[in-house]
């Protein structure tokens, strides 16, 4: 008697598959395995690239920020007085600005307003930084003014008892290299017993001479020695016009 023998069929198996749910796992394993996973590990790719791209930028900056290396000449500031006042520094300049035409409306400033202002106090000091700033005849107008051996003068009106108070509304240079014309508008106001006098606007043109502070570095190359010559700015007025406007 012949045996018969029955071969399964893909049709059967696929069946069998679909019946018993293994078809739809290994459907949802293939879908995993071709969409799911690339997309998350492409997101982990993506994370590290971006955090790769930041550290980039910070170490650029950081070494920017070291950058030039070179070296800066300390500046030194004469104080008179360190146990009874507090030193603080400000900018004398803005953001981008040229250090030399910052410099030179300092001086233009400073010059005004130790002129023009008073206080016993600070006699000594004012008068010094004009003088020190003024040509012989602009200082020796300013000492047949303001110095004490004018019986009119602030230092003997005044004396310790007020004081004379300014205050820079409006400043204006031209500077041509070497030249300098400076246009300045102040307000002035006393404060004393004896004087009961409304506050004045004034207008000063300045004229002089200004050279901005350079140095030169020389480098001995077999000694390995370096010197450094600053040369100091100079400012100096040759002229000094007041006119009262208010």
């Amino acid at each position: 008697m012949a045996s018969t023998s029955h071969k399964s069929r893909p049709q059967d198996s696929l069946a069998a598959a679909v019946k018993d749910g293994s078809y739809f796992e290994a459907a949802k394993g293939w879908y995993r395995a071709q969409y799911i996973l690339p997309i998350s590990q492409r997101s982990w790719m993506v994370l590290i690239a971006g955090a790769s791209i930041v550290c980039a930028i910070t170490s650029l900056l950081a070494v920017g920020g070291l950058l030039p290396l070179n070296e800066r000449p300390a500046l030194a500031t004469y104080v008179t007085n360190t146990d009874d006042y507090v030193i603080r520094g400000a900018a004398m300049r803005a953001s981008g600005e040229d250090p030399a035409r910052a410099v030179l409306r300092f001086f233009v400033s400073e010059y005004v307003m130790r002129r023009e202002s008073y206080a016993y106090s600070r006699y000594e000091d004012f008068q010094n930084f004009v003088l020190a700033h003024s040509d012989e005849a602009v200082a020796a107008e300013y000492t047949s003014i303001f110095g004490a051996d004018n019986p009119r003068s602030l230092r003997n009106v005044l004396a310790d008892n007020g004081s004379r108070v300014i205050a820079i509304t409006k400043q204006s240079e031209h500077y041509d290299g070497s030249r300098v014309v400076a246009h300045v508008t102040f307000s002035s106001r006393f404060y004393a017993d004896r004087l009961d006098l409304p506050e004045s606007v004034w207008k000063v043109t300045l004229e002089g001479y200004y050279r901005p502070m350079s140095w030169l570095e020389e480098i001995d190359v077999i000694g390995s020695d370096v010197t450094l010559d600053i040369r100091p700015a100079t400012f100096k007025v040759s002229s000094y016009e007041l006119e009262q406007i208010k």
